[in-house]
């Protein structure tokens, strides 16, 4: 079941967040994205009341940003992704006519994970990422007339 990260899934969404990302966000982070980011939506996906994936993502204006998606390690594999990411296309397709996200240049699996959502290569941002200093590739997904 999807629904709307609240503030005692923070802890449990940070750990996860720890074991896929170099460079993890701090719960304050998440906190601010929860209370006071107006752009910010999060959602986490549980099974049987466990956290096995989050996503969050900003809408602003006719534009959708993915900030984070993320599967528990031991929940891989099994489509929770997926799940996340079709819950997010429905969530703004009223809304918004792009989606765009920037991924690690290293990160194959994730690119092509996107590019199975149909986003494509737009640019590269050199050295965005740090830990360690890596180009950022920025994809992109047009919606409208989908």
């Amino acid at each position: 079941m999807i629904s709307e990260m609240q503030l005692d899934d923070v802890k449990e969404v940070v750990r996860i967040e720890k074991d896929n990302f170099t460079l993890p966000y701090e719960e304050k982070q998440y906190l601010y994205e929860i209370e006071d980011n107006l752009c910010a939506q999060l959602y986490v996906l549980k099974e049987e009341d466990v956290i096995v994936g989050y996503i969050d993502f900003w809408i602003t204006f006719e534009s959708c940003q993915l900030c984070k998606i993320a599967v528990d390690k031991n929940y891989q594999g099994k489509g929770y992704g997926k799940q996340l990411m079709e819950f997010m296309f429905d969530k703004v397709k009223d809304e918004c006519e792009t989606i765009f996200l920037e991924v690690r240049e290293s990160n194959q699996r994730a690119r092509a994970f996107y590019e199975g959502f149909d986003f494509w290569e737009i640019n590269v941002r050199k050295n965005y990422y740090s830990d360690p200093v890596e180009d950022g590739i920025i994809m992109g997904k047009i919606l409208v007339g989908e």
